[in-house]
């Protein structure tokens, strides 16, 4: 069983819907004088011949924006409910990040409808199944006439290890 958590039908509809939108862009040039400071740190610190202190650790930027969503008008992201994909890695409370635009392909995690019931399973097109990856749930047929949905590739997803505070 795959869910959203939401307090009222508004909500629901806005987290499933959202859209990620894409932070700017680095400059090609402002990378490379990055890279180049990066560069001159790791060959001081060799010549030293020492463990860098933690402070003086450059941290990466990263964009998880940048990194994750091809389509960011198509993209949205949603919590899972339910152990089904555990084999899968995909647990209990992660984030699911989906992407509307993607073909869907065999053997892709899949976020559909079948039969009024929302599903974050693996599409299996030669048997025409939606695959759980946890033995404890049955595959679910996709039957001639069934009312059958997908609403994403899920793309990625994102485990919280403890719940942010702000």
């Amino acid at each position: 069983m795959f869910g959203l958590y939401a307090q009222d039908e508004e909500t629901t509809t806005a987290l499933f819907y959202a859209p990620l939108q894409l932070a700017p862009e680095q400059s090609a040039k402002s990378q490379a004088v990055e890279n180049e400071k990066e560069q001159v740190r790791e060959s001081a610190q060799a010549e030293q011949g020492s463990a860098p202190s933690p402070s003086s650790v450059p941290t990466a930027k990263i964009d998880l924006n940048h990194m994750l969503v091809s389509h960011p008008g198509e993209t949205f992201y949603c919590r899972v409910n339910g152990d089904s994909m555990s084999g899968a890695g995909i647990f209990d409370g992660d984030i699911l990040i989906v992407d509307r635009h993607a073909t869907p392909r065999h053997g892709d995690v899949v976020l559909a409808i079948l039969n009024n019931e929302l599903s974050c399973r693996t599409l299996d097109m030669h048997n025409q199944v939606l695959r759980a990856a946890n033995p404890e749930f049955q595959e679910l047929p996709i039957e001639k006439g069934s009312d059958f949905d997908i609403k994403g590739v899920v793309i990625s997803s994102i485990r919280l290890h403890r719940e942010c505070e702000g």
